[in-house]
């Protein structure tokens, strides 16, 4: 789908939102049918940045995550579809980073391969932000967003990535 888009295509951001979203819904459809087959419960998330000429699309579904950076601030822009998460915006977790400690930190709410999907979507400009990162739980369970914040500032940016991930493992 991606590879061929249109540059035309690509100028249009809320035609490139929609078509993003018809493709997670295709994608979801697909999964659920290999799940009705496997017999098995299973899921997936999603979060991914297509980046136009002045524009950032962001999307997600489950609890992997997009943070911009700009200097040294780093802001989470998606929501993570997580019963944690949840908990932590209704002040029952009350601090963000403990969300990774709870003991039920993997159930998610909302995901690929669930009946009904509520893929969600954003809209930046390009010059708020100069790193875009998006992680996954395997990161961001292991690792706090002070920590992920100071690796991407101190590292060579084309190593950011490898060291958030050993520093992950």
């Amino acid at each position: 789908w991606f590879k061929e888009l249109s540059l035309k295509e690509f100028k249009n951001i809320d035609n490139l939102k929609k078509n993003l979203n018809d493709v997670v819904l295709a994608i979801n459809k697909v999964l659920r049918n290999k799940i009705k087959e496997s017999g098995k419960q299973m899921g997936t998330t999603l979060c991914c940045a297509i980046v136009t000429h002045n524009k950032t699309l962001i999307g997600n579904i489950g609890d992997s995550r997009c943070y911009l950076l700009n200097g040294i601030s780093m802001e989470q822009v998606t929501e993570d579809d997580s019963l944690a998460y949840y908990f932590y915006k209704e002040n029952i977790i009350k601090n963000k980073d403990d969300i990774r400690f709870y003991e039920h930190n993997n159930i998610l709410i909302r995901g690929l391969g669930a009946p009904e999907v509520k893929f969600r979507t954003n809209v930046i400009n390009n010059g708020s932000y100069s790193k875009l990162l998006l992680l996954t739980d395997g990161v961001t369970d292991c690792l706090s967003d002070n920590k992920i914040k100071l690796i991407a500032n101190t590292s060579k940016k084309e190593y950011i990535l490898k060291d958030i991930i050993n520093e992950a493992v």
